[in-house]
């Protein structure tokens, strides 16, 4: 009987070896923070009209006045160039189709109005080897543009200017322009 026992507490040994292994792994992973979105990316116009797919936007932190100043200085000092490969370095979050990766997004910003809360998120977006090859015009217009509209239960609705180029007004404020029409609008923004 004592050797039935020893051989059953050393066949579940290394099963409590891996147990005890990945207790600290469970506890050290990074919780949630942050905001998380989940929308439907409908396409308003050709080449996408009619077509509409799943959204993920994860935020995880804002861009500060502080950081959008030093933006605004660098476009103006050193040109838009400069502008792209320091937004090319910056993580606040992720944005993309739900079945993808997506891209970085690189300025999060907040602001408090009369229909509730926007949030603009901007990213650098993915360019072809065919539009960089070719010097397409659509390369002076590098940023995918999120200008999303919420309520206090965090629901509402967006748009997406893609391909889009940043500019700043003269208080400072960050704008967009956009290449063309408008082909994307985001439905059933809801936050997670």
């Amino acid at each position: 009987m004592k050797s039935r026992n020893r051989v059953y507490i050393l066949s579940l040994a290394p099963i409590l070896i891996v147990l005890m292994g990945a207790l600290p792994l469970a506890s050290a992973a990074p919780d949630q923070k942050g905001e998380h979105y989940t929308a439907t990316a409908v396409g308003v116009r050709s080449p996408v009209g009619g077509r509409s797919v799943p959204v993920n936007i994860h935020v995880d932190e804002m861009t500060s006045d502080g950081e959008l100043r030093e933006l605004q200085n660098l476009l103006q000092e050193k040109g838009e160039d400069a502008l792209l490969n320091r937004l090319e370095e910056v993580e606040k979050g992720r944005m993309g189709r739900a079945d993808e990766v997506g891209i970085d997004i690189a300025i999060v910003r907040s602001y408090e109005t009369d229909e509730g809360r926007k949030l603009i998120l901007v990213g650098v977006r993915d360019r072809s080897i065919f539009e960089l090859r070719s010097s397409s015009r659509t390369n002076l217009y590098p940023y995918t543009w999120i200008e999303l509209t919420l309520d206090e239960q965090g629901r509402g609705s967006g748009k997406v200017a893609y391909p889009a180029r940043l500019k700043f007004d003269d208080q400072g404020n960050l704008e967009v322009k956009e290449f063309g029409l408008e082909f994307v609008r985001l439905m059933n923004v809801r936050r997670r």
